[in-house]
């Protein structure tokens, strides 16, 4: 077993911690441990926090994940593993810019196929803030929600990840609204399916 803490920050004016940040620093954590290559991968939120988190890698079981803030289940070196998020003490000190209309103003949006392309990749954001951003925008677009919510990023199920180190052409193009609280939406590249991203709304923080 693996326990190790994540390094939080607060981002823009949120008061909980972005699901982005939660994977990235997964990610971090797992490659210190030497699980470089992901794959098979199903990163699912469970609950909003503002505390904080850290990391417990452990190999996977089919039973529910008591006390998990989040879980990543994933396979490396042919292992099923998994990664549970849990809340550990304090809160994160920290707080950074988010300026995510960086990431918006080089994407197009189609408002009739429900897609978003990103045109350009930059520099300065992860690979999970960028299609975050992206799923964001889009819904914000195309879709209504619920008086007082927000959406928020709730899953990605991916084939590997790392995804490809340039991601100019990504494409993210809703599939699927169940209710007006949970979207699924499907992430290319070219011809290549790289994941799903699912995204919830959530009451505004």
């Amino acid at each position: 077993m693996n326990d190790r803490k994540l390094k939080l920050v607060f981002k823009g004016a949120r008061n909980y911690v972005h699901g982005t940040t939660m994977f990235d620093e997964t990610v971090r954590l797992l490659a210190e441990a030497g699980y470089n290559q992901l794959a098979d991968i199903k990163f699912v939120i469970h609950e909003m926090t503002s505390v904080n988190l850290r990391l417990v890698v452990e190999e996977y079981h089919d039973i529910a994940a008591a006390n998990s803030v989040a879980i990543m289940r994933f396979t490396a070196g042919g292992q099923a593993m998994q990664a549970r998020i849990v809340s550990d003490d304090g809160a994160p000190a920290a707080r950074v810019p988010y300026d995510e209309a960086r990431i918006e103003s080089c994407c197009q949006i189609d408002t009739t196929t429900r897609d978003i392309r990103l045109s350009r990749d930059i520099s300065g954001f992860s690979q999970i803030e960028v299609l975050v951003s992206m799923n964001k925008a889009l819904h914000l677009a195309v879709l209504e929600k619920p008086a007082q919510t927000s959406w928020v990023f709730c899953r990605w199920d991916g084939f590997a990840w790392p995804l490809p180190a340039d991601l100019s052409g990504v494409t993210i193009r809703l599939k699927q609204t169940l209710g007006t609280r949970l979207t699924r939406a499907d992430v290319a590249l070219g011809q290549e399916t790289l994941g799903q991203i699912y995204f919830s709304a959530k009451a505004a923080s």
